[in-house]
């Protein structure tokens, strides 16, 4: 069953996470002035992973491309002293702008404790 838990912050694992996939899109920009503006609507944590709903203002500057998800733009790979195997990120769009980050592990459980990810490309 999925544990819900709502913040107004990114988290700081979600901030690493945003500050390596948007290191080198080519819409870096816009998608700086998206995350600076972006509000948590919900975190849920399912078990072996965590999926954060976004909500950004229809007035913020909207994404040139229409892309469904930002899984290859370099990519993200987390370590964790808990995973052997890892876990991995997809950062979804919808309709030019951020929707939802998802975490997930490659096996296990979702670690307790986030601050010891380390996030790679």
């Amino acid at each position: 069953m999925a544990t819900l838990c709502v913040s107004m912050n990114l988290s700081p694992l979600e901030q690493k996470i945003f500050d390596l996939l948007i290191q080198e899109d080519p819409e870096k920009e816009i998608l700086k002035s998206q995350i600076s503006q972006v509000e948590i609507l919900e975190r849920s944590y399912s078990g072996v992973g965590v999926f954060t709903k976004f909500k950004v203002s229809e007035s913020a500057e909207k994404l040139g491309k229409e892309r469904l998800k930002l899984e290859d733009f370099p990519g993200a790979y987390l370590t964790h002293p808990a995973l052997e195997a890892g876990a991995g990120v997809i950062l979804w769009l919808n309709s030019g702008y951020l929707d939802t980050l998802e975490c997930f592990t490659y096996g296990g459980d979702w670690p307790a404790n986030e601050q010891l990810f380390t996030v790679h490309t």
